[in-house]
């Protein structure tokens, strides 16, 4: 139904805009609007712009219900099932990447300390350091 609103509206105002001239399309109008016809388009073009937000389903079909809907951090509406089915998807994705561990004991290392390190914590970087050092010396590890 708001799809057929804003179809009649853009349509009308094509209408009126059909074999005018640039100028004549810039021209201010009286009063009591001081907008002329291009700002009307400007107008419509932004309507049609959010009309989206008006929709009542997301792209793959699921009802934006309060349950179904949160905001993202740009307010822009989201379906909590796709989002849902992306992150499935995209740990589904990195299942099969190789888990690193700590290079002193063993430990699994969790994924906020992969980047850039080869052990779980401090002190064992520490071990690790000394036992290389007791290496180079020729000391028993």
């Amino acid at each position: 139904m708001i799809q057929a609103y804003l179809d009649w509206h853009r349509a009308t105002v094509l209408y009126k805009c059909a074999g005018l001239t640039g100028e004549q399309l810039a021209e201010q109008t009286g009063p009591p609007s001081g907008m002329s016809l291009l700002g009307l388009v400007r107008h419509v073009a932004a309507l049609d712009a959010g009309a989206s937000s008006l929709s009542t389903h997301c792209p793959a079909g699921q009802e934006f219900t309060e349950a179904n809907t949160y905001l993202d951090k740009d307010a822009w509406r989201n379906c909590r099932a796709c989002h849902a089915e992306q992150e499935r998807a995209r740990r589904e994705a990195n299942r099969d990447k190789q888990p690193r561990f700590c290079q002193n004991c063993g430990t699994l290392l969790g994924a906020a300390r992969i980047r850039g390190t080869r052990y779980c914590t401090k002190s064992c970087a520490a071990r690790a350091r000394r036992a290389a050092q007791k290496r180079q010396l020729g000391l028993a590890a």
